[in-house]
């Protein structure tokens, strides 16, 4: 194994750090996803269903205990426009004038178990 690809790939998806964040990580598909949201959020005109759909694949990439702290913590930000709202159990992660991305996670024992992205 000598790609750094492959190294990551094997290592995310290896049992003990598959145990420890509850879902096999796919590094390829966080890249993806990642720059799927960050183009697809500055596109102008930008398409709320292309977003959500980027946010899906991210979410699907990482599970809901990641994908939940995340969004929790919000270095996201770093790769989208500003997008103001949120709540103990939602945030806005895109917005225009008329639109919205919203997150909405489901937490037990205080862990996100569920994560569920929607255009309003």
């Amino acid at each position: 194994m000598t790609e750094d690809m492959q190294i990551l790939t094997w290592f995310l998806g290896s049992e003990p750090v598959g145990s420890m964040l509850n879902w096999p990580v796919l590094p390829q598909k966080v890249c993806d996803s990642i720059r799927s949201i960050h183009t697809e959020s500055k596109r102008d005109p930008a398409d709320p269903a292309a977003i959500c759909k980027a946010w899906e694949q991210f979410s699907g990439a990482v599970g809901p205990t990641l994908i939940g702290r995340l969004l929790a913590s919000n270095e996201w930000r770093e790769f989208v426009p500003l997008a103001e709202g949120h709540g103990d159990d939602w945030c806005n992660v895109w917005s225009d004038d008329d639109r919205r991305v919203v997150a909405r996670v489901v937490y037990s024992d205080g862990l996100a178990v569920n994560v569920r992205f929607s255009v309003e």
